[in-house]
Parts: C-alpha cells; structure tokens; sequence
C-alpha cells in the first residue's frame, strides 16, 4: 500500500509539471501573437494615416 502512494503522489507531481510548462508555453505564444498583430496593425494604420496628417508646404 505504501508504494502505491508513493507512485501516486510521483505522478502527481510529473502531472504539476507538465500541466505548469503547457501554461508557460501557451502563455509565451498568445504574448508573441499579440504582440505580431498590434504591430501588424499599428503599421496598417500608420500607413492610412500619414496622407492625411502630412504638412502641406506653402
């Protein structure tokens, strides 16, 4: 009975750890995809907005 605890709780813990490097994973991918689209974005945007915002020289 005392090794089956004790391989119980050793799976647990492989299980901590497997599910905390998925978290670290996904975490670090959605932060790069966010931040390769608001630069996306922000470059669209720049681009539509320098026509109309440029100065006109008299």
């Amino acid at each position: 009975m005392d090794t089956d605890i004790r391989t119980f709780s050793q799976n647990v813990k492989e299980d901590k750890k497997v599910v905390s490097t998925k978290i670290a994973f996904y975490l670090v991918t959605s932060l790069f995809f966010m931040w390769g689209l608001q630069v996306s974005v922000i470059h669209q945007l720049k681009c539509l907005c320098d026509k109309p915002f440029k100065m006109s020289c008299f």
